[in-house]
Order: structure tokens, then sequence, then C-alpha cells
């Protein structure tokens, strides 16, 4: 039968969900109803009650419950007995099993894993309790106790549960250990088997250790999000990139805080008929690369800066080779995060399927590229021009080759062009004779004409003109010693140069050229269109013909998006200030941060407020201005709040689409919420609020998956993927589900800690295989999900069948 029960996720959300009655269990011929019998306490019934309750419970909450694991129970038992001998219920063992880890480890395990403890009275009025109500007894102290945290983080699907009476036959001390996939060794004695080495060596680094770790999620939310930094450049490096270098000093600042990678082989996890090599009780899973700590990160950061001052706002750095042995396709990359020498984190590679984005797309600034009325879109086409320009001589030389023309020519500063037509006035300087003066300038035109044909690939049609250049000779010696040139004809002038040719040479330096004029055709063919078509619009900005650049400029910005511009196209805009030139500002601003993939932060913020307050009419800008001011203001003022969505209300009124101007809606309303849900939780009133906010504007007034995935993807759009994953869960069971929905929570799961460990995550993958097992299989074909995921098993044995046969 359908049952339903309430999920409050965070606040008021309510799911379709499951009540079931009270469940009696049975072991042996004794009943959980049953009086405890101090002589003969049924473990097994005890663990089975217990679990079920604890389960029943995370399953009301939208969390997933757990399996008994036989692995779990040997150490459990062994620290029930110490507690019920010692009788203190504490996580504290003897000698070499002081710890939770060392008792793990001592049971063959990797040590991974958690433990909760409780003492209970069983015996009241003189009468025993029976397994159901010691069961109670036992979840109600940890659920509300400070074993709640462990036991409802969804990090662990496994348990093993002992319960032990003490000598006064009056109280029961329970032991639960709790872990995953992680927690078992796996493949030892095989590395010889693997291609590449297995680092055995720590470099002085130390395992997790929660008070150290755990304030990196918070610092970084985002996290899991920072192995897609890591690549392989073409020498064989290993790189890691983020686009935010403030941000990042902010979180890997201290002197042993830094970064590392592992080099995990494929084969590792994915030989469908040999065991996982993987021990999870290391800080590495294969091949370590060496530490680097943050001093030496930022020393040998080789990100280029950018903009007029040259301004270095990313990381990016080499963190070591990856070794010959290993080729590129048979390994993944995991960032090991470190903070104060410890490993923190290990982060395989972690893929969200993009379909997510269909319903609710990611926000980011808006171009203005809406044309006038009338105004056609440009597209480019070959036009002619007749461009003019001079070529000084050196005295005596009339040798001119094509490499000497390539400076001239790029000093026109126009696109590639073809030579239709020459026209060329060559002159020389009057010392010399006559008839040898008329052959060198003769000389030097062919020569220059030669050069750019040759320049050109092609024949050109040219027209020569050559003299002598006694009107510049004579127009310089006005008012100087050599006045007197001034009033002779050309045969008279010749012989007085040549008799004070030496004394005059700074002016006669000065008369040797040639003026060139050349009729062209401009050339777009290939990668000459975007130097073409940047300075048509250099053009139209400069002749102040506004409509004519934005439409050359839209063009550009598709150009830039498709790939077949390069950031030259955006850094050589040349566009003047003034109200007249925010659109085309924006743009550039807009094309800039698409270009280098900038975060948005204070310098965005102070370009487009200054453009806002220019023309506080451009809907474009007013859009984009508050966008910044949402993401990088303080919004813990409810005036600066209240500021914010009067602004967001008025642009409904506006011709922006309804859709974007939602967008921006709902970035307030989750920055909003993002001040309290961590600290404060889910149920805080400004969270609630704006939970509201957020499922009316995406119009939630009914119960669906369609709403679920809607609102879930306003979270995985802020990298909140856990959160995510609980609005996923209460549908994945349902019978008609679609595919995507399916893809999109398998794989948020592999963005969240230990949620690959999980058997909703196997039951998820298991219905993709069976409604499109081509698409299943390509999640582990190198660029979307880690082979690391199969350090459960379960999901590894349904790859192997569906994919390996």
């Amino acid at each position: 039968m359908r049952k339903l029960f309430t999920i409050i996720i965070g606040l008021t959300l309510i799911f379709s969900v499951k009540l079931e009655a009270q469940k009696t269990f049975m072991e042996g011929d004794i009943m959980s109803s049953d009086a405890i019998n101090p002589d003969n306490f049924n473990e097994k019934l005890f663990q089975d009650v217990l679990v079920y309750k604890i389960n029943a419970y995370m399953d009301s909450i939208g969390l997933e419950g757990f399996e008994i694991h036989d692995f779990f129970l040997n150490p459990a038992r062994e620290h029930a007995l110490i507690m019920s001998e010692t009788g203190e219920a504490n996580l504290n063992g003897r000698g070499s099993m002081a710890t939770v880890r060392d008792r793990l480890v001592f049971a063959g395990g990797t040590g991974i894993g958690a433990e909760v403890v409780a003492r209970a009275n069983i015996k009241v009025s003189n009468e025993y309790i029976n397994y159901d109500d010691l069961a109670n007894q036992t979840f109600e102290k940890w659920k509300d106790g400070k074993y709640s945290k462990d036991l409802l983080s969804q990090k662990y699907f496994f348990v093993g549960i002992s319960g032990k009476v003490d000598k006064s036959q009056k109280k029961i001390f329970t032991s639960m250990y709790m872990g995953n996939y992680a927690s078992f060794i796996s493949g030892s004695g095989n590395a010889l088997e693997l291609s590449g080495p297995i680092s055995v060596k720590s470099q002085g680094l130390k395992l997790y250790d929660e008070k150290v770790c755990k304030k990196t999620v918070r610092k970084m939310p985002n996290i899991v999000d920072l192995q897609e930094g890591l690549s392989i450049n073409d020498k064989g490096e290993i790189v890691f990139k983020y686009n935010d270098l403030k941000k990042f000093r902010r979180f890997i600042k201290a002197s042993k805080d830094g970064l590392a990678v592992d080099v995990v082989q494929k084969e590792q996890f994915n030989r469908c008929k040999s065991e996982n090599f993987a021990d999870y009780s290391k800080i590495n899973i294969g091949f370590m690369t060496k530490k680097m700590f943050s001093k030496k990160i930022y020393k040998k950061n080789i990100a280029a800066g950018e903009g007029r001052r040259n301004k270095v706002t990313k990381l990016e750095v080499v963190l070591g080779e990856l070794p010959a042995i290993f080729e590129p396709k048979d390994i993944e990359l995991n960032l090991m995060i470190i903070k104060e020498k410890y490993v923190c984190h290990n982060i395989p590679q972690s893929w969200v399927d993009h379909k997510i984005y269909d319903f609710v797309p990611k926000i980011s600034l808006m171009p203005d590229t809406i044309l006038p009325a009338g105004i056609n879109e440009y597209a480019p086409t070959a036009t002619s021009s007749e461009l003019n320009f001079r070529i000084p001589f050196e005295q005596g030389k009339f040798n001119y080759k094509p490499e000497d023309m390539k400076p001239v020519l790029s000093a026109l500063n126009e696109p590639d062009f073809i030579i239709n037509k020459i026209f060329i006035e060559a002159y020389s300087s009057l010392e010399g004779s006559i008839a040898e003066n008329a052959v060198l300038q003769k000389k030097r035109a062919q020569s220059i004409v030669k050069a750019l044909e040759e320049n050109q690939n092609a024949s050109i049609v040219d027209s020569i003109i050559t003299a002598p250049n006694l009107k510049d000779l004579q127009n310089d010696c006005k008012s100087t010693i050599f006045e007197e040139v001034c009033d002779m004809n050309l045969e008279e002038a010749v012989v007085y140069v040549n008799s004070k040719a030496k004394e005059m040479e700074m002016f006669l330096e000065n008369h040797r050229y040639a003026n060139v004029t050349i009729w062209v055709t401009y050339d777009i063919d290939g990668e000459k269109e975007q130097k073409y078509v940047l300075a048509q619009f250099n053009k139209a900005v400069e002749a102040g013909q506004i409509n004519a650049a934005l439409t050359i400029q839209k063009y550009i910005l598709k150009r830039v998006v498709e790939g077949r511009y390069n950031e030259n196209a955006v850094s050589e805009m040349r566009i003047p200030a003034g109200r007249d030139y925010v659109g085309l500002n924006m743009n550039k601003i807009w094309l800039t941060q698409f270009i280098y993939m900038d975060v948005l932060d204070e310098d965005y913020l102070t370009k487009i407020d200054d453009l806002n307050k220019l023309d506080q009419t451009n809907i474009y800008v007013d859009f984009n201005d508050v966008l910044c001011e949402v993401i990088l203001t303080d919004l813990d003022n409810e005036r600066t709040q209240q500021t914010l969505q009067n602004r967001i209300d008025k642009m409904y009124n506006t011709s922006l689409r309804v859709d974007l101007v939602d967008l921006l809606n709902i970035e307030l309303q989750y920055q909003i919420m993002d001040i309290y849900k961590d600290s404060l939780g889910y149920d805080h009133p400004s969270v609630i609020k704006t939970m509201d906010k957020i499922k009316e504007i995406i119009h939630i007034d009914e119960l669906t998956w369609e709403n679920s995935l809607k609102l879930a993807s306003v979270f995985i759009n802020h990298s909140d993927y856990g959160y995510a994953i609980r609005l996923l869960e209460p549908w994945i069971k349902e019978e008609n589900i679609p595919l995507v929905y399916l893809t999109t929570y398998a794989t948020v799961c592999s963005k969240v800690d230990y949620k690959v460990h999980s058997n909703n995550f196997v039951y998820v993958l298991d219905k993709i295989r069976k409604k499109d097992p081509e698409f299943f299989c390509d999640l582990f074909k190198g660029d979307k999900l880690s082979v690391q995921t199969f350090v459960n098993t379960r999901a590894k044995q349904i790859y192997c069948e569906t994919c390996k046969k």
C-alpha cells in the first residue's frame, strides 16, 4: 500500500513519503515485544529492532538508512563489553585500541567509520523492559544528543550493533559502528599487477582530522569543484587553475596549507575480474606528487596579468610532472587539499548532467544586444578601400624585399587585404645627376611594386610617376642659410646641392620617399575575418555610428561564444567613455568576463555601477548592476535586501524577459537564505521566507517530480549538492520518473562526500542502465563520473555486467 510521510527539508517543503505501522520482530522464539532476559540477551533481535527504528526515522526526514554488515559486529561487541565492565558509555578504549579508528583498523579495516554508544536502564520497577522499548530509549538518546551528527551525516551506510548487559543486570551498554565501502581494505597484495607505482611515503602529511578540516567547506563551499581545475598540459605537467586568486588565498593561506595530486590508475578500480586496489587508511590512493605549500604555490603562479594594470587575478600553478610510465587516458587526477599538514580532502573528478540547466539555468551577466528598430543584423562582406602611405628611402638604396614592406603595411593598422592596383609617386633628393636620379627613382618604384606583389602572391597593375624633389627642398630651405636655392630652377638647384650635399643632408634625407596609393579588397577568409570585423567596429565607433557599432559588436559576441574569435576581438575594441557608449562598454565587460572566465568581483561591480550611473535607463546594465550587488554586497541588512528587491520587482515591468528577471530574483533569495541556512538551519524564519519566495518564483504549487527538479537545480547552481540530493531523493523510486531526473540524481551524488557508497545511488544507476544502457556506459568513459565510483562494488558489478560483456 502506498504510504505518505512528510519531509521537511530545511523548511516546510512537503513530499509524498511513507508511514509504516509498528513492526514486531522475532528471533527464534523471542519477539521484540517480549521482556528482556538479562541472562539470555538476544543481540541479533536487538540489532534488527534498533536498525529498523533508526531507518524509519531517517526515512521520515528524507535521509537514507543503514544496512547491517558483519564487518562492524566484532568491534561493536568488543567495545560494548568494555563499557559494560567499566560502567561508562563513551568512545574511549584501551591501549592500542584507544580510538574508534584504532578499533576499526584492528578489525582489519581502514579505520574509516564512526561509533555511537549508549547506556540504557532495562529494569524499571523490578520489571524488565522489552526490546522495542530498549531500541526506542537508545535511539532517542542518539537522535537528540551529541551523536546525531555522525548518525545523520549520510557518510555511512553500513552498521553493526552490539549490546552487553552489565554485572548488575540492570543496564545495557550499546555500541553501534558505522562505515561505508571505504572502511574495507581491498586488493592488498596485488600492487605488482598495476602498470604504475603506488606511493607509500606520506611526505610528512597526516590523515584527516575533524577539528582541522571541518572549516574547509565553510571557507570553500564548492570545494568539490576545485578538482575541475586540474589538467595535464602538452609538456606532461600537471597544472592547477582557479579563477579567483583572492578567494583562494583566503582558503590556502597558512604556511602548512597546500596542494598535492593523487594520480589514480583506472585499473585500480575498473578491472571486472579483480578486486579494487585501494587502501583508504592512507592519505593517498595512487601515486602522489610532491606536496606544495602555500608560499610556493603563490610564488610559482604563472597566471597572466590582465587589464591596464596587468593585475594577476587568477591562479595557475604547475603542481608536478606526470611520470612517463602513466598515460593520461589511463589515469585520473585527484586534488589533495592540505590544511596544517593534514590531508583534509582527496577529491576525485565529478560531473553533473547539464540537462539540469534546462530547468533553472545558471545566472550570469547579460549583454546589451537588442538592436533598434530598422537596424539589420550585421554580416561581414568583403569591401574595397583606398589606402595611402609613404615609404622613406635610404640614400642609394633601391632594392626592396617583401620583408621590407611588412612593417610598412602593418603600420597602416588595417585588416588583411588583397591589393588590386598601385599608384606610386617616387621622389629623390637632388644630389647626383638628374639622369642618375631618374634611374634610381624608377628602380625604387619598381622594386616596391615587386615586393608588394610577392607579399600578395599576385601580379598587380601599377602606375609609376618619378620626379626629383625640388618642391620639398625649396620649402624646407626657406629662412635658412640655404634660402637662395628657393629661387633656382632644377638644373641650378642640382648644381647647388651637389656643392653642399654634406651640409644639407639633414634636409635631403627627408626628400627621398615614395607616396603610395593602393586600392584594396579586404580579405575576410578564415581567421582574417576577426581583424576585419574589429576594424569595422572601431571605425563605426570613431564615426559616432552607435547603432552600426552595436550590430557589429553583436556579431563579434556571437563569434566569441562560438570560439571562432579570440581575446583580441575584445581587448582591441576602442570605445570611449560617455553615456552614448554605455551599451557598447557593457558588452565589452560581458565579453571580457566570458573569455577570461572571471568571477564577478569588486572591479566588475565598480565598472558596471559606473555605467549604471551614466545611464540608468539601460535595463541590461541595471540588471547586471543588481546581479553584482546581490553577489558581492553584505545582505545581512534588511534595508539592503529590500532595496535590491524593489529594483528587481521594477524589472518585471520592462522589456526584459520574465524568466531572466526570475533568475535574478532567485539569486537574491538564495543569497539571503545562504546567510542563515548553514549556521541557523533551514527552519530559520528568514530561510523559510526566502524558500517560499523561490517556490513562488518557479511556480511550485503542487508536489511533482518536475517541481522537485526545478528547486534542486537552484541549489545545484550554487554548488549546494547535498541539499539538492535531499530534494531529489523522495522521487527516485517512482515508477515513471524520467531519465533526466535519474541522471541528475546519480551525477549529483558524485559531488557529495560518500554518497556514491549508498544503496540509493546503486538503485538509480540500475534504473539508468535499464532505461539507456549506452548512456549508462558513457558515464564512465573518462570525462564524467570517476572510476573511483566503483569503490561501491555493487555499482561496479552493474557496470561490468552492462558495459564489459
